[in-house]
């Protein structure tokens, strides 16, 4: 937060996320290949891609590309609203989620593959990463330690309000920025991605 000046007023103390760890939220959180703990601040989507590109972890950064970013069903998981508070989640941070050979056949669409993959976590009793708010937390410190996340793949960000119409807006690294884009549902990409997610609740 501080590297890309976010304020961190009313941010969760690490006293009030610890009490929120229950043994259920850990059990489900060490089934995520790598574990990642974020605080996602309460501010807007464009504040977030601003701080990114204000403060570049690489010399030839570029700019973060963004799709129509005020498109609430795109990034904000179809509510019309962010919530104004601090929220707190264990993600799947890994830098590049495996490919499931049992999700991509070749033949499979985006919606469908995107349909497989939120499947596949409910099974083990997780969410997905459904919002780009928290994906771009996640870049951030991904970033800020010069490990961008998803630079040989993409993570999808509306998978649980997905429709076989709606475009599919996804996250990932390529080359020198990050990038927020869509891809049509019919499409069959074989770097697609969902992320695993623990909510964490936080009491004050």
């Amino acid at each position: 937060m501080e590297r890309y000046e976010i304020s961190t007023k009313g941010m969760p103390t690490w006293g009030q996320v610890k009490k929120g760890l229950m043994p259920e939220v850990l059990d489900k959180a060490l089934k995520l290949a790598e574990p990642t703990l974020l605080l996602v601040a309460p501010t807007k989507r464009k504040s977030k891609v601003e701080a990114i590109n204000m403060h570049p972890a690489f010399r030839d950064q570029n700019d973060t590309f963004t799709y129509k970013l005020k498109n609430n069903n795109l990034w904000n998981g179809g509510k019309l609203k962010s919530e104004n508070k601090w929220r707190v989640s264990i993600v799947e941070g890994v830098q590049d989620v495996q490919k499931d050979e049992a999700i991509y056949d070749g033949k499979r669409t985006n919606y469908d593959m995107s349909e497989l993959w939120v499947k596949k976590y409910e099974n083990q009793s997780l969410d997905v990463m459904n919002d780009v708010d928290t994906y771009l937390t996640l870049m951030m410190k991904a970033l800020a330690e010069c490990k961008p996340i998803d630079s040989l793949t993409w993570t999808v960000l509306n998978s649980k309000n997905l429709t076989r119409s709606s475009r599919v807006s996804g996250g990932w690294w390529s080359h020198t920025r990050v990038h927020l884009d869509r891809a049509i549902p019919g499409f069959a990409n074989e770097i697609l991605r969902l992320r695993g997610l623990v909510g964490v609740e936080v009491k004050s």
